[in-house]
Parts: structure tokens; sequence; C-alpha cells
């Protein structure tokens, strides 16, 4: 959980920092009806927010009202992503676990990017 929100906190800073948005909408869906597609998995959805957005029209006409681009967009924030501070979300998540045993693996099919171990 502290590598996740240690990732997400770090999210939250490049969309300021590209998209400057005025707020965010920061979320997860937890089991099936609550919209999870996969119970299992755990994602949070990171939404910038500005003033007089229309985000209703996505919830009452299924209207999406998109003002750049979505391959501009992808463009402007990779760049921002690749250089993610991954030791700091490593940290996190050894604080998380009251460990400093945390250790990057190759990930699986499925699996996270990070490993994290506990040592007695």
């Amino acid at each position: 959980m502290g590598t996740l929100l240690a990732t997400v906190e770090q999210s939250i800073a490049i969309l300021k920092k590209v998209m400057r948005p005025e707020g965010f909408n920061v979320g997860l869906n937890l089991g099936k009806v609550a919209g999870a597609g996969v119970e299992e998995h755990l994602h949070f959805h990171i939404v910038p927010r500005w003033s007089g957005d229309t985000n209703a029209l996505a919830v009452f006409a299924d209207v999406r009202v998109i003002s750049q681009h979505l391959q501009e967009t992808f463009a402007l924030l990779k760049p921002h992503f690749r250089n993610i501070n991954r030791k700091r979300t490593m940290k996190a998540a050894a604080a998380a676990l009251g460990s400093a045993a945390v250790k990057a693996a190759k990930p699986r099919k499925g699996q996270p990017r990070l490993h994290l171990t506990r040592r007695a």
C-alpha cells in the first residue's frame, strides 16, 4: 500500500506540473458491484479537474468532452512517468511494511512491478 500511495502522490505531482488542474478526483473501485472489473486487482483513478468541466455529461448522457487528443496527452505525460522516483516509492513501501527489506524484482504477468519482503 505504501508503494501504491507513493505512486499516487507522485502521479498527482506530475499531473499538476504538466496539466495544471485546479483539483483532482482520486479513488478506486473495490468489488464487482462497485465497478471493479477484476476483483483481485487494485488501481487508483486520478482525474484532473477544472472549474466548469463537464463531468456530468459522462454520467447522464454518456458524452465525453476531451479538449486534447489522447495521443497528445500521452506524449506530454510519458517522459514524466518514465522518470517516476522508484526509490521513493520503494522507501514508502518499506516504511509501510516496517522493514527496509524491499527489493526490485522482475515482474511476472499480472504481478506488481515491485516485490516487497519482510525480514523477521
